[in-house]
């Protein structure tokens, strides 16, 4: 036993010392970011995407918004279509996301969101090859 966990402190610290070396996410220009949200590092599995707001949606399993310059799943530069969030597992951020997505389009400025990479983290509805889920929003 005392040499698993030996293996897996190496192996922990080996992979946090590859993460300090990651560079550092790419925040949109003009957003300003609550302290320590623009330090999430690529090996978060984490991206900040701007997104021009067309449509607020909110369903029994989840709220989205939809963006007029999506490409489907999303790329580095672009967002995806569809921007998501699980009302069950997380009402208060998918009300929040309602919230911001409507200022967002009223105000006509961009909604920026920081997403999960992985199509796996997308909550029910969301589907793998146009919509990510979100786990925060900033709207300038």
């Amino acid at each position: 036993m005392p040499k698993l966990l030996l293996a897996c402190t190496l192996a922990t610290m080996a992979a946090a010392a590859n993460a300090a070396a990651q560079p550092i996410l790419g925040v949109p220009d003009l957003a300003r970011l609550p302290e320590g949200l623009s330090d999430l590092r690529a090996i978060d599995g984490l991206s900040w995407v701007s997104c021009d707001v067309v449509e607020i949606a909110a369903f029994e399993d989840r709220s989205h918004v939809r963006c007029a310059n999506g490409r489907g799943e999303g790329t580095a530069s672009q967002p995806p279509d569809y921007i998501a969030v699980d009302i069950r597992a997380n009402a208060g951020l998918a009300a929040a996301l309602v919230t911001a997505g409507t200022r967002a389009r009223t105000g006509r400025t961009p909604l920026y969101a920081l997403i999960h990479n992985n199509p796996r983290n997308n909550p029910p509805g969301c589907d793998a090859g146009n919509c990510r889920g979100a786990m925060g929003f900033v709207v300038e």
